[in-house]
């Protein structure tokens, strides 16, 4: 479902709710049966089972129960979320676990940077069949990995692409080791090198992304 699926199903006119239960004072409140205003002319169609509040309008807690946010628990606050878990959690155990059983799982930080720490980090995706199971990293500027061992086991194939300058650097040493070793250059721009069937401009045309 799509924005524009859920606005045509809200229905036109304010919402009420006659159980409604409010309690609070002016540094907070809870509330059962609250209803979510969706615009400036008061219509609603989301009701929360238990909503949660401070003073502040944007300091909230929201267990949704119907309309187009059904079963929806929703978390909003003007200042730091912050999470402190697993102190006597033992050591193999999780800590924190979180899981997505249908749909994706966002993490965005726009003005910011998302930052993963721990004594390992493992990134894996497991798909079905080979149509999935991919890992996409892409960034506008630059990828940056400084490590002490860097170890690619690819079982199909590795490629490294660049339309400019590519530059392998070995201080010490350099092993290319392989059944057949193929190379072009300038001086076979125009036509196929002795081992390799396709000349500098046919290998560019088919290799580039």
């Amino acid at each position: 479902m799509n924005l524009s699926d859920i606005n045509n199903s809200r229905p036109t006119g304010p919402k009420t709710n006659p159980e409604t239960i409010s309690y609070g004072n002016k540094d907070g409140r809870i509330k059962f049966g609250h209803l979510h205003m969706e615009n400036e002319n008061l219509d609603s169609c989301v009701t929360s089972g238990v909503y949660l509040s401070a003073y502040d309008s944007r300091h909230y807690m929201s267990f949704d129960i119907d309309g187009h946010r059904k079963g929806w628990t929703l978390n909003s606050c003007p200042g730091s979320y912050q999470i402190l878990c697993g102190e006597d959690i033992k050591k193999g155990d999780f800590g924190f676990f979180l899981l997505a059983e249908n749909g994706d799982i966002v993490i965005r930080a726009p003005n910011g940077r998302v930052r993963i720490s721990g004594l390992d980090v493992d990134i894996r995706a497991d798909g079905p069949d080979n149509t999935r199971g991919s890992v996409n990293i892409d960034s506008n500027q630059s990828v940056n990995i400084n490590t002490g061992i860097f170890d690619v086991k690819a079982s199909v194939g590795a490629k490294i692409f660049t339309s400019a300058t590519l530059s392998l650097i070995g201080n010490t040493s350099m092993k290319i080791v392989s059944n057949f070793v193929e190379g072009l250059s300038a001086a076979t721009s125009t036509k196929p090198s002795k081992t390799f069937p396709d000349s500098t401009s046919q290998f560019n045309k088919f290799s580039s992304y």
